[in-house]
């Protein structure tokens, strides 16, 4: 009997020594560790759809002192609206002193100043509801996009008429950009796609077109930036009455030579301005000097002359296969303008080619005679 005891006590000391090596084995090797990440504890949506004057997030659900200014974005509002609701947000006006006796208030909405939408009703666009007659807890709801428009909401203190306000504002990012004239007609060819020509020496507004769901673009930050595709030859050339010569050829890119032939891009609200130089490839040369015979031009565009330039093909520059490539190639050889909205992330660019503007109008006689 005292042995089946004795036994039986080992037995229990060997069933726990097992169990227990099995749990520490599954720790050691995570049997029991949930492989699933955990989760962060509640961030503010980076869609939210309201936002305070100092950019921080307001979430639904949430009660928030209510704010000098708060902002409503294009895209919460256009998802709400596809589900048929609102964007709404809580926000509460505090009473002061606060032992007063008397803390109702009332609050109203209108519009701000000049208003474009200012003949709507501007319920229809945000209303405000208190939780109760004269609480000072009250849902904000943006039902319709409204612009660059202002709406104010008034707090009014029954005791006293005390006020507070709060400028609400529609942030319309853009989701979509084109760049367009409105008298210039896009050129097209195999080797540059389509592209604007601009005249030297002259001056072009462009429009920048940002888009959204409402058509209505009211934050963006629009930069510009210059560029330029291919390259060409250019070389130092002096020429007399017999003719020309070329030598020290050597390739320049596009995006080198821009500022050469575009001399500004600048961009003012929502209209990109760009201003070229009086001259353009075919005609460039940076610098030139003369004696009594010859003329020395510098960085001169290395031009194809179906004649042979005189003396040129004799020089170990290879002026012929040089001159050859700029005629080849200098139709797929164009200068950018990319405007970027920093606010949406979206650019556009556009190409343009620089050609020679029309100086002036002459007869071949000055008198006719009938």
């Amino acid at each position: 009997m005292k042995r089946g005891i004795k036994w039986l006590g080992w037995a229990c000391v060997a069933l726990a020594f097992a169990v227990f090596l099995f749990i520490f084995t599954g720790m050691v090797f995570g049997w029991f560790i949930n492989d699933e990440p955990s989760m962060p504890e509640d961030e503010p949506s980076k869609q939210a759809g309201v936002v305070d004057g100092d950019g921080n997030f307001m979430e639904e659900g949430k009660v928030y002192p209510m704010p000098t200014a708060m902002a409503f974005t294009a895209e919460r509002l256009a998802a709400a609206l596809a589900s048929g609701s609102s964007v709404d947000v809580k926000v509460s006006v505090t009473v002061y002193p606060v032992e007063a006796a008397d803390k109702t208030v009332d609050f109203s909405v209108g519009w701000g100043v000049a208003p474009t939408n200012g003949k709507n009703t501007v319920t229809d666009y945000v209303t405000v509801t208190p939780d109760s007659d004269g609480s000072t807890n009250a849902t904000v709801s943006c039902k319709k996009a409204f612009g660059n428009d202002q709406i104010i909401i008034t707090a009014t203190s029954r005791d006293g008429g005390c006020t507070a306000t709060c400028t609400v504002t529609f942030v319309g990012k853009a989701s979509g950009m084109s760049i367009t004239h409105s008298s210039l007609t896009a050129k097209s060819n195999s080797g540059r796609g389509s592209y604007f020509e601009l005249g030297t020496g002259k001056s072009y507004n462009f429009d920048v077109n940002l888009t959204n769901v409402f058509n209505s673009v009211g934050s963006k930050n629009l930069s510009v930036k210059l560029g330029g595709s291919g390259s060409l030859y250019f070389g130092k050339c002096w020429s007399d009455d017999s003719g020309a010569v070329y030598s020290e050829m050597a390739k320049k890119e596009m995006s080198e030579l821009v500022n050469t032939f575009i001399t500004s891009a600048t961009i003012s609200g929502t209209t990109l301005n760009i201003s070229t130089n009086r001259t353009y490839i075919e005609n460039y040369y940076s610098r030139s000097s003369s004696d009594d015979f010859t003329t020395y031009y510098y960085d001169q565009y290395v031009r194809y002359d179906e004649y042979g330039t005189s003396r040129g093909q004799m020089t170990s520059d290879d002026y012929t296969g040089k001159s050859t490539y700029n005629k080849t190639n200098i139709d797929s050889c164009y200068f950018t303008v990319t405007v970027t909205d920093s606010v949406s992330g979206l650019s556009q660019t556009i190409k343009l080619w620089v050609v020679s503007s029309v100086s002036s109008l002459s007869f071949s006689q000055k008198t006719l005679t009938f």
